[in-house]
């Protein structure tokens, strides 16, 4: 009994144990009642408070209206909060009935947190004799912080409050938070619609006890405050496992998992009938690119080339400044396919070399092993070659530059992000026409980094300390370059670049990432979806037969 007691000590709503009953089975009843009662309401504040945030979306769009708004509400619900209490009579609080724990002990006195605003501390009974400690209960709901107030509800102490107060603070808290959630002032819903279900939970337990008064022991208010609770929660939240897991870690009330359990079962099965839940509402409403646990039924008939986008903004491995300062200011692309530039003698519309009927299958293969190798040299030759088409941008601005179909179909090489890009450019980290031309003529194959090992080859383990990375031309270093990533970036347009720095090449090699996740284009479509919803992805890259970019798809494809 000591370990039971220490232990509904640790929670944040001292919830004690009955020392008679927990609950009967014909009780299993009321809780599920009252978990579509929650569904029911939960679905309301949902449908209330969606329809109230567009509202405030297309009207309330200035600094001035929104305080506005704080200043109204607050006003409501002062003067709610002062009024309700002057109509409703005081009470006693020896007319509190505390119930024992299973230590043989009594439940906290509940008058440590009573408020008495307009009720006399002494007052006739009628009698001629005086009595003390007089308090209002609608305002010990309503003037006590929230985790008193529950505490309030979650006593065990029976006539601690009125029907008619329940009543009213279950209606008052559910008007005050579908008009206070969504205004421009820092607040939150769980223990708002906590106080709400408990509320109400305790008003049906209450009638229930009034109604069958000669049973014994009698019911206990107090438990279906703590049902109610958790009908409200779930019914705007649908959350289901972790909602019970939070309530019972909340009040360490492990013996009620069955009726917390069926409660919030039958209350998100109820709101789903009507709508989803409230933050899947809002992220709706802001236009946030969510996707839902299941993809669609049309999903099953397509596949990834029927949703994705053709019109792909490619990059080559090394890229000219003025290309890159325009894709950011005409785009808004997140991430953009590295590509290498297509061979000489290719399709113009494909990018790929026509296959040679001459040639048997091994000897194509051959050929093909043959353009890969030097794909690296071409890379360097297209990027020369264009050095004086770029060089037609008289102002330095990168405005005349046209990102054609030419580079849209090269074969896939990696992917960058744009806010790598304007690292790379507030750094620059550029190279000049001529150090290409140098580094071309050095090795057939220019690479980005050599890997140079300190320790054998042939060593069992290599230890990655000893590694040393040599690159022919300065490359920013990862734990600058990822600092200067977590930082905020500024706008394109601020950047000061001169003409000359406009002409320069930055090697994107270093800082792609040569592995992202990639699909073919016929790919399923149910099953990118998934891949999607699974690995939190932004983006994929859709591939054709021959490993060149067909098209890219990102989250809002998907909606």
């Amino acid at each position: 009994q000591e370990n039971i007691r220490q232990m509904n000590q640790q929670g944040m709503f001292v919830f004690g144990l009955s020392s008679d009953y927990l609950y009967r089975v014909f009780e299993l009843i009321p809780f599920t009642i009252l978990g579509a009662v929650g569904g029911l309401f939960g679905a309301l504040f949902v449908h209330l408070n969606i329809r109230l945030s567009t509202w405030r979306m297309n009207s309330l769009k200035s600094w001035q209206g929104k305080i506005l708004e704080i200043v109204l509400v607050a006003v409501i619900t002062t003067a709610i909060c002062f009024g309700l209490p002057a109509l409703f009579p005081c009470r006693v609080a020896s007319d509190i009935t505390p119930v024992p724990n299973a230590d043989g002990g009594f439940a906290p006195p509940a008058n440590n947190t009573l408020v008495t605003l307009f009720c006399e501390d002494r007052a006739d009974d009628g009698t001629g004799h005086a009595r003390t400690g007089m308090y209002n209960d609608i305002a010990s709901l309503l003037f006590t912080p929230p985790d008193k107030a529950l505490q309030l509800l979650y006593n065990r102490s029976n006539n601690i409050f009125s029907v008619g107060a329940l009543a009213t603070a279950s209606g008052v808290y559910f008007i005050l938070t579908t008009i206070t959630s969504g205004v421009a002032l820092a607040s939150g819903l769980f223990i708002p619609m906590m106080l709400v279900g408990a509320a109400g939970g305790r008003l049906i337990g209450t009638l229930l006890q009034q109604g069958f008064p000669t049973w014994q022991p009698p019911l206990d208010p107090s438990v279906y405050a703590l049902v109610g609770s958790s009908a409200m929660m779930a019914g705007f939240s649908r959350m289901s496992i972790s909602l019970v897991v939070i309530m019972v870690e909340l009040t360490q009330g492990t013996q009620y998992l069955l009726p917390i359990m069926l409660s919030v079962m039958i209350a998100k099965w109820i709101g789903d009938i009507f709508n989803e839940a409230q933050y899947e509402h809002l992220m709706e409403l802001k236009v946030y690119p969510y996707l839902g646990w299941q993809p669609p039924h049309y999903a099953a008939f397509q596949t990834v080339a029927d949703v994705m986008a053709k019109e792909v903004v490619t990059l080559r491995a090394i890229e000219s400044v003025r290309n890159l300062v325009h894709v950011l200011r005409t785009t808004e692309h997140h991430g953009f396919p590295v590509c290498d530039p297509p061979p000489q003698g290719s399709y113009s519309d494909r990018g790929v070399m026509p296959p040679s009927p001459s040639l048997s299958p091994p000897a194509r293969r051959v050929r093909d092993d043959r353009n890969s190798v030097n794909s690296g040299s071409e890379t360097f030759a297209s990027v020369l070659e264009d050095a004086r088409d770029d060089g037609d941008d008289d102002d330095g601005d990168g405005d005349d530059i046209d990102v054609g179909p030419p580079r849209r179909n090269g074969v896939f090489k990696g992917i960058i992000l744009r806010n790598q890009i304007s690292v790379l450019l507030r750094s620059k980290i550029f190279v000049s026409s001529a150090q290409l031309l140098e580094l071309s003529q050095q090795s057939p194959v220019p690479l980005p980094a050599t890997v140079v090992f300190s320790k054998s080859r042939s060593a069992e383990m290599v230890d990655l300390s000893q590694i040393e990375v040599r690159h022919p031309y300065p490359v920013l270093k990862w734990e600058e370059f990822s600092k200067m990533m977590a930082r905020e970036l500024p706008d394109i347009d601020a950047l000061s670049l001169s003409a000359e720095q406009m002409g320069m090449y930055i090697d994107l090699r270093p800082y792609m990432n040569r592995s992202p996740a990639l699909v073919q284009q016929t790919h399923s479509l149910t099953e990118t979806y998934r891949l999607f919803r699974t690995m939190g992805l932004r983006h994929v890259v859709v591939l054709d037969e021959t490993h060149h970019v067909a098209g890219m798809v990102t989250r809002k494809d998907l909606l």
